[in-house]
């Protein structure tokens, strides 16, 4: 177990440190200036050359790349070009609105892709499977902004059912969460659908049901518990992916998150920020990967035997 963990968390060193270096390339790839958008319009020469001499851009890319991962190391990802701000301070004072939002998208989806999943696939090849089918493959197509926007013209600017936007209180998140809901709802629907379709086959399955066992307790009790693994997976890779910034709902909805952060640091070429908000997410698909990888041991005996 010991071993497992140390390495996993071996190569999760080795791709935070990849991760950097790419975002790193790329961000200084970009054409642009970032001292120009830093200094404004009408900044001189001479007042352009002086900051990107304060800010340490006059050095070879290999000194500035490791001065930046020594900092992050410490946990200091640098300041602002555009508000100064302390990164680390910025991501962090933001980050409980994006973890609100994921967590309640999250909970949508498994509160109803779930019992969703476990029915059409009880029902398989049934009209209400295959119109459930269908629902599904609508809603993972549409696009997460047009959504929001549609929602939020109907549920709160025509009929007051939600607030319009920004972030004063609880209520201002339900209708986020309700579309990141109906986007991700359907995936997890199939997902649960596909994988109960195949457990149902086993033959533990038929001896229960030979057995007279109520076919709810089949289905929840004995068939649910072994689609776990594959539902952890994708729980784990999804809430990361959520947690680094779920972009167009922040944006839509104007919540103060880190995906909204996101985007202004990039319209603003604010490569610190950038980088920051990018580092960040990728921490947090590494630390859920390590532990779902530590939950299957737990829900499945095999993995540790394995």
């Amino acid at each position: 177990m010991m071993q497992r963990l140390f390495s996993r968390l071996g190569w999760a060193v080795v791709t935070l440190f990849g991760t950097s270096l790419i975002v790193f390339l790329m961000a200084h790839a970009v054409p642009a200036d970032p001292v120009s958008a830093f200094a404004g319009p009408h900044a001189d020469k001479e007042t352009v050359e002086r900051i990107r001499k304060e800010l340490g851009l006059d050095d070879p890319l290999w000194q500035q790349y490791a001065r930046y991962v020594g900092k992050a190391a410490r946990g200091d990802l640098g300041r602002s070009y555009v508000t100064q701000e302390p990164i680390t301070e910025a991501i962090l004072t933001r980050f409980p609105t994006t973890l609100a939002l994921s967590l309640g998208g999250m909970a949508f989806w498994l509160a109803v892709g779930i019992p969703i999943g476990v029915i059409t696939a009880r029902w398989r090849d049934t009209p209400l499977d295959r119109t459930v089918l269908v629902l599904a493959m609508i809603g993972i197509s549409l696009p997460t902004f047009w959504l929001g926007r549609m929602l939020q013209f109907q549920l709160a600017y025509r009929s007051g059912l939600f607030p319009v936007a920004g972030l004063y209180s609880w209520a201002h998140l339900l209708l986020p969460c309700l579309t990141l809901g109906l986007v991700g709802v359907g995936w997890y629907a199939r997902l649960v659908h596909t994988t109960m379709v195949e457990v149902l086959g086993h033959d533990y399955v038929r001896t229960a049901r030979a057995k007279g066992t109520a076919e709810r307790i089949v289905l929840f009790r004995h068939a649910l518990p072994n689609v776990l693994i594959p539902l952890l997976t994708a729980i784990g890779l999804d809430l990361a992916a959520l947690l680094g910034g779920v972009v167009f709902t922040e944006t839509v909805f104007a919540l103060p998150g880190v995906g909204a952060l996101s985007v202004q640091a990039v319209l603003n070429l604010d490569i610190p920020m950038i980088m920051g908000t990018v580092l960040f997410a990728a921490v947090l698909v590494v630390t859920a990967n390590i532990l779902v990888d530590l939950v299957y041991v737990l829900v499945d005996p095999r993995v540790k035997s394995a």
